[in-house]
């Protein structure tokens, strides 16, 4: 699957896990006061590392952590990798527990659709010890990235579930599903909790329909579960945006072009966006119950409604 994929992607896909990582490594790093603690992160980081001053140093110079996860235009990542890993975690587990809860004695399936180097499966505890003997984690993501994270983490003891399996796709260019049934995946059987986090704006939008239909296809219904983050048209508007000297150095290999420049997806309505999910939750960060006292921006407005257009960036 690796060699399907063009070099630069691939090099691009673990770029963007190792500087997630590093930002999980930082957060982790503030003791009591950390929201989680992922002791794999800095080790996963790869080329990044964390150092005891919560600044990080990439091959080019040193940059502060608030710098890589914007793409080093300075804006600054204003706490946004932070709250997403926690807002995710609570959600994985509480879907968890309520799939547990609708049927004690069924199978629960948690798919990592676009796994990078997610540690979830290790770092998070299930809400009982019967329901962790009846999940089973599945990661989804190219070889290359899931081989390195199972190199580094050195086959640790899983705390969120009972097994965990790899299948290795691209998930735009491959039948991801079919690779998932290879490896355990049984549709209809389990509730499933879909987990498509820092995944969807980097497909094509055709995928994206494709991705979230065939997710409710084979799961079923009353204890599945979709977790997702997603940003508006503002936002990949303003990733893109760049002087035009910028954006003939990037077309020709002068300098690298930011992971959110490729960005190739919106979702200005969660609410349909979705469908046939129904929406249960929608978060914006800096929304009360998606803060949890780490966002540093600006209080976000409310929602404009679905049918206008919203110039203001949203994640």
């Amino acid at each position: 699957v690796a060699r399907r994929m063009a070099p630069n992607v691939a090099t691009e896909v673990v770029k963007s896990a190792n500087s997630i990582a590093a930002l999980r490594a930082i957060e982790s790093a503030r003791g009591e006061e950390a929201l989680f603690i992922d002791p794999w992160a800095e080790a996963l980081s790869g080329r990044i590392g964390v150092g005891a001053t919560g600044t990080a140093a990439v091959a080019s110079g040193a940059t502060s952590s608030s710098s890589i996860a914007s793409g080093g235009k300075g804006r600054g990542d204003k706490g946004r990798i932070a709250i997403r890993t926690k807002f995710f975690d609570d959600a994985v587990v509480e879907a968890l527990r309520r799939a547990h809860e609708a049927e004690p004695s069924r199978e629960k399936h948690v798919v990592f659709l676009g796994a990078g180097f997610d540690t979830r499966a290790w770092r998070l505890r299930a809400p009982s010890d019967a329901c962790k003997a009846l999940t089973t984690v599945f990661e989804v993501d190219v070889e290359s990235v899931l081989r390195e994270k199972r190199e580094k983490m050195s086959d640790p003891p899983l705390s969120l579930c009972r097994g965990r399996a790899e299948a290795y796709a691209d998930i735009e260019r491959d039948d991801w599903l079919a690779k998932l049934e290879r490896v355990g995946f049984t549709s209809g059987d389990a509730h499933v909790i879909w987990v498509f986090e820092g995944l969807l704006y980097y497909l094509a939008p055709r995928v994206v329909r494709r991705v979230i239909a065939t997710a409710a296809k084979v799961s079923t219904p009353g204890g599945s579960t979709l977790i997702a983050s997603v940003v508006n048209r503002a936002s990949v508007r303003r990733a893109k945006s760049a002087p035009w000297r910028t954006k003939f150095r990037r077309a020709f290999k002068l300098e690298p072009t930011p992971a959110k420049a490729q960005w190739k997806s919106w979702c200005d309505a969660p609410e349909s966006y979705f469908r046939p999910w129904r929406t249960q939750t929608a978060a914006q960060l800096g929304d009360p119950n998606c803060s949890f006292g780490r966002w540093s921006g600006d209080a976000p407005p409310a929602r404009a409604s679905p049918r206008a257009r919203d110039p203001i960036p949203r994640t």
